[in-house]
């Protein structure tokens, strides 16, 4: 799409479509436009083109982009009516252009001058703020209600826009007051530091834990961000019977171009918790060693004990590998390599650079999802081998993920290596970096010191957050209902200390099925698979009186209906009752016939069909 940087002042008739006086009168009569600013217009002014305004003004730049919609009048109206595409600079006497714009729910110049009262309010005081406002319904009709409360706490139903979106707004404003404190020389990254470096008995909420300060080629730069709150969340997960961490990059959030690696946790409802952030120049073993030994430097600071985990997840990165080596020895579980990074690697690349033919390809995928969820290595040993026998034209191939996930460090992503509710995934890490992206920076790259401070503010609300790490999985009542339905149908198969269902749970799985399956007695991959992905197997532990269901949900999130409906047949758990209505009091009504009407008959009269009711009551 062409771009012109236009001086109305010299612009001729016609040029885009319509005259540029006409075009420039609009603006101007909106506000939109003052003497000898300037605007860059992308293609020709048309009914239902999208053109980008910019304001030049030295005390103000404004961007939006709008939308011409009608011809007489011509309308100009903000494209999705989102404040995150508005942006302000304010002079040191916080002066602002009166623009105006249609259809925004938290409009600009509110904002503006909520910020302009309080600017050393957070930004969720100044929102309440703002919603405190009384505002008539013909200004600003979805802002708020006639009792003056907003009525979108959570998402504007005109642009989508939740409310942290908006509180990333406002943050955006207040950042663009005023240029001090910028980041681009390695004295002001050190001077950043000194100002919000963590200290022992500290007050502060958020702090950066350490800053590695080298020259971004061969000597990385690093800056580790943590809050008392992440603190907490790790405490709280060293706590838990499998301490577990996660770590990730995610890219495109600053105009460096620095990706930011992302440690986390979660706890046994798959709640997430981060416990830091480092915007890094790049994403190595120095780097991620850094960042580890920052966390170990503040934990021990605070609480002064040592972290202890027992599994680290990651991609399938040998830098990540190396990293956490070095830093916490061996691990009594192990380094667990992410399922979905190997499964899209061969979805995206591998199959296709060798050579396997796209007919094959989705049964591939299926056969490796299979073999993810083998709860024994003996199983898993067994598929293999009738799997390279079903694909010996595609020996490139098996040859290649034998030796990478099968005989290498990362062969770690079956359920056989890690205990019931113990993430063999990173998807953790990807919801953060969604959530970053999506709310904390709306999706735009921010100059350093600018995405720092969205970080401490992001780090901030985390804070405010009421969030509890939880040691055991919530169990819905609808879980505890469909396992005492399955319990009272009476299907499971006992077959050496194993219970065996049927998935669709219609009938009882045979001992000759269940017998074979267990002694793996197959002579070819399919058959193994049809059995494995039509069966439940479910075992019980007498000494520790619980179960383990090894179907997908059961394993992955520690808890399932058939794990229940097994407990529940050991009396470990109670049935559910279900509460019935009363029975009403009296004897049923007879049923009265039909008032039987032939067509010949004259149509019945009001007077005639009230004393036919009557005899009928």
């Amino acid at each position: 799409m062409s771009k012109k940087k236009i001086d109305w002042e010299k612009v001729k008739d016609g040029e885009f479509g319509e005259s540029a006086s006409q075009v420039q009168s609009e603006f101007q009569a909106r506000g939109l436009l003052v003497k000898g600013s300037q605007a860059v217009i992308e293609d020709k002014v048309k009914i239902g083109k999208k053109i980008k305004y910019i304001c030049k003004e030295e005390d103000c730049p404004f961007v939006a982009r709008i939308t011409v919609f009608d011809v007489k009048p011509r309308e100009f109206v903000v494209e999705s009516a989102s404040i995150s595409k508005l942006f302000f600079s304010f002079n040191n006497n916080l002066d602002l252009h009166n623009h105006i714009v249609k259809k925004d729910a938290f409009c600009t110049k509110m904002l503006a001058e909520a910020i302009a009262e309080e600017p050393n309010k957070k930004p969720k005081q100044i929102l309440k703020l703002i919603r405190r406002k009384q505002v008539p319904q013909d200004e600003n009709p979805n802002c708020q209600d006639q009792d003056g409360e907003n009525n979108n706490n959570d998402t504007d139903e005109e642009d989508g826009k939740t409310e942290a979106q908006i509180l990333q707004s406002i943050r955006n404003i207040k950042s663009t007051k005023n240029q001090k404190g910028e980041i681009v020389t390695l004295d002001d990254l050190e001077k950043f530091y000194n100002e919000n470096k963590l200290l022992e008995n500290t007050n502060h909420e958020v702090f950066v834990i350490d800053a590695l300060l080298g020259d971004g080629n061969n000597k990385p730069i690093s800056i580790v961000f943590s809050s008392k709150t992440c603190m907490k969340f790790l405490d709280r997960a060293l706590q838990s019977k499998s301490p577990a961490l996660a770590i990730d990059g995610t890219f495109k959030l600053n105009t460096l171009g620095y990706p930011l690696l992302c440690l986390t946790t979660q706890d046994a409802n798959h709640q997430m918790f981060p416990i830091a952030f480092a915007p890094s120049s790049s994403e190595c073993q120095e780097t991620i060693s850094f960042l580890l030994n920052s966390i170990i430097k503040a934990y021990k600071l605070i609480y002064k004990k040592d972290i202890t985990i027992a599994f680290f997840m990651s991609d399938c990165a040998s830098y990540t590998f190396a990293a956490v080596t070095k830093t916490f020895g061996i691990l009594k579980g192990g380094h667990l390599s992410c399922y979905f990074h190997i499964k899209d690697n061969q979805r995206k690349k591998k199959l296709a650079e060798h050579k396997v033919e796209k007919e094959d390809r989705k049964d591939i995928l299926l056969h490796l999802e299979i073999m993810h969820m083998m709860f024994n290595e003996k199983y898993f040993i067994k598929y293999w081998i009738l799997f390279k026998k079903k694909y010996e034209k595609y020996k490139s191939y098996t040859e290649y993920f034998e030796s990478t996930y099968i005989q290498s460090i990362f062969n770690k992503w079956h359920f056989f290596n890690v205990p019931p509710n113990t993430f063999l995934t990173n998807n953790i890490c990807e919801s953060l970096n969604s959530l970053i992206k999506r709310d904390w920076t709306n999706r735009e790259r921010k100059p350093l010191h600018i995405f720092f401070n969205i970080l401490k503010e992001g780090l901030m609300d985390l804070s405010k957050e009421k969030k509890f790490f939880k040691y055991e999985a919530d169990i819905p009542t609808e879980m505890k209902l469909k396992a005492t339905q399955l319990l009272d149908k009476n299907l499971f198969t006992k077959c050496e200390g194993y219970y065996f269902l049927n998935k669709d749970e219609t009938e009882k799985v045979s001992l000759i099925t269940a017998k074979n399956f267990l002694t793996i007695n197959y002579n070819n991959v399919d058959d193994f698979k049809t059995d494995f992905i039509k069966l439940i197997v479910v075992s019980f532990d007498r000494n520790l009186n619980s179960a383990i269901c090894y179907c997908s949900r059961g394993f992955k999130y520690g808890i399932c209906h058939h794990r229940l409906a097994l407990e529940m047949l050991h009396g470990v758990r109670n049935r559910v009752i279900v509460l019935v209505p009363a029975k009403k009091r009296g004897r049923k009504k007879k049923a009265t016939p039909a008032l039987d009407r032939d067509e010949e008959i004259n149509p019945v009269g009001k007077k005639v069909k009230k004393t036919i009711r009557r005899k009928l009551d």
